[in-house]
């Protein structure tokens, strides 16, 4: 398959960014008890709210590559994609902020501290918002040529 298209890459490289987050930690949670408790997308496995859109935002992204024909569709696709990454995100800033102190009232948490996982979706955001500029920019060009006819 050859690349031809910049968005077709850009879609790419937020696959690859939100994979990776899926794998690494983006944080770690300290309780009184219990210690060290690093925090991912599969650990621990009440995570659901996280592994679903983040799961969710990369299958949307790689049908959006393959939607080349059809650009309006594939902006629409990478949009949704993009809210869903937002989402994600929101999920990481509740856990990391408030959400194990709320899930297990009885657990005193001591603290949280960030990891650098918690970029990943940050550039997969970036990186679809640079994909939707490009559809955009192809159907602008497509629209012109049109318009030469």
């Amino acid at each position: 398959m050859v690349i031809q298209r910049v968005q077709t890459l850009y879609l790419l490289l937020g696959v690859v960014a939100m994979s990776v987050f899926l794998f690494v930690p983006f944080g770690y949670t300290t309780f009184a008890d219990a210690g060290n408790i690093m925090l991912s997308a599969w650990r621990p496995l009440d995570m659901a709210g996280l592994l679903v859109p983040s799961c969710a935002s990369i299958f949307l992204m790689l049908v959006a590559v393959f939607l080349f024909k059809s650009q309006g569709v594939q902006r629409m696709v990478v949009v949704f994609s993009s809210l869903l990454a937002l989402a994600s995100i929101g999920v990481v800033v509740y856990f990391m902020t408030a959400g194990f102190a709320d899930a297990n009232a009885a657990v005193s948490v001591t603290g949280s501290k960030w990891s650098w996982g918690v970029a990943l979706p940050v550039c997969a955001v970036l990186l679809q918002v640079a994909a939707i500029r490009g559809i955009t920019r192809d159907m602008n060009l497509l629209a012109s040529y049109d318009r030469l006819r």
